[in-house]
């Protein structure tokens, strides 16, 4: 899995780069929650808005078919009790390449801005 933030997946989904087609809230007690893709969508947004806070919960990536991407939110914190599971489409035309290049986190670009 590779690194990504809020801001690019954000980015990734409002350029129409990639759709959401599942969101899934697993909470800890075992239950999963499905959440529906605009609200999703809506809480990205407000959480990328959110200020100095937006940078606080890990996003990684992961390919999981031709045109299928996993996003998991939330796992690497042993304080995170809820963790969330996104799948995404590419959108016609768009290649694997340039969705990557999109959520693709590189830390000494983040560091040296």
């Amino acid at each position: 899995m590779r690194k990504t933030t809020a801001n690019r997946l954000l980015k990734a989904i409002t350029d129409n780069l990639v759709s959401v087609t599942s969101a899934v809230v697993n909470h800890d007690e075992g239950m999963k929650e499905p959440i529906s893709d605009e609200k999703f969508k809506e809480d990205l947004e407000f959480y990328v808005n959110s200020g100095i806070f937006a940078d606080t919960i890990d996003f990684s990536y992961e390919k999981i078919a031709e045109n299928k991407l996993l996003i998991s939110i939330g796992k690497a914190s042993c304080y995170c009790y809820d963790d969330i599971d996104v799948t995404l489409q590419l959108s016609d035309g768009v290649d694997m390449e340039t969705v990557t290049k999109q959520l693709y986190e590189d830390l000494n670009e983040k560091w040296s801005a």
